[in-house]
């Protein structure tokens, strides 16, 4: 069968018409949104080293030598969605590690900024 180019029939042919339905949901486009791993990383190293410093001053020099240690390391090598995982994983650590060993007046610090 020719189609032709009549103009009603070429509209049909080039725009849609209704929604996708896709066989998910009806007239639902799923987007799914990437963030590189360069846009976390330095907000997420800032975060261990806040977290490193504060086990500093609770006295765990330590452990938080330790943990500043692995994180240049993964923030020197590994720009990739490994590396934002592990950094990660070393900032639930530490914040764990700190809240684990510190004084109460220096857990207040990090829940405000207020003076105590």
């Amino acid at each position: 069968m020719h189609l032709g180019t009549a103009p009603g029939r070429m509209a049909a042919l080039t725009r849609t018409s209704r929604l996708w339905g896709g066989g998910g949901r009806q007239g639902t486009l799923l987007r799914m949104e990437y963030q590189p791993p360069a846009e976390d990383m330095p907000e997420l190293y800032r975060a261990v080293l806040d977290t490193v410093w504060r086990l500093e001053r609770a006295g765990e020099r330590a452990i938080a030598l330790d943990i500043r240690r692995r994180a240049v390391h993964t923030y020197s090598t590994r720009w990739d969605d490994g590396g934002r995982r592990a950094l990660a994983h070393i900032n639930r650590e530490a914040k764990r590690r700190l809240a684990q060993r510190a004084p109460a007046h220096l857990l207040a610090l990090e829940a405000s900024t207020e003076p105590l």
